[in-house]
């Protein structure tokens, strides 16, 4: 990808199939991004699984079931933290935003270690 590198990865898989936005919101692959990146096949196989939980979502909408939301963010933010922990020490931060009505964002170290955190009311969220 042309030397594009987002100043924020944000892991929020409830977004229209979508899960990982920049921080101005903007939707992005991570195997794009880090596609020369020595993990690319487990980032590849992680970015799957984030794929798979966004599928989810839009499945159960589909089909008017009610979605699963602790499943989906309990699914989803271990794969943040697999993602974190295979990109390694990039400088740039990792967050997993919950479905909750607190806002609450996940900062996710490259060892793993989680963070929680209120976000403003300025962020990007999406409530669906």
């Amino acid at each position: 990808m042309d030397d594009y590198m987002p100043q924020l990865i944000r892991i929020m898989p409830d977004y229209g199939g979508e899960y990982v936005f920049d921080e101005d919101g903007g939707v992005t692959r991570l195997t794009l991004v880090f596609e020369e990146h020595p993990n690319i096949e487990r980032i590849t196989k992680i970015e799957w699984g984030l794929l798979k939980v966004a599928d989810w979502i839009e499945h159960c909408e589909f089909l008017g079931e009610k979605i699963p939301w602790e499943k989906i963010d309990t699914s989803g933010l271990q794969l943040a933290q697999e993602m974190a922990i295979t990109l390694g020490d990039i400088g740039i931060p990792i967050v997993y935003q919950l479905r909750d009505k607190e806002r609450t964002q996940i900062h996710i170290s490259n060892t793993g270690e989680l963070n929680p955190a209120i976000l403003p009311s300025s962020h990007f969220y999406v409530n669906r």
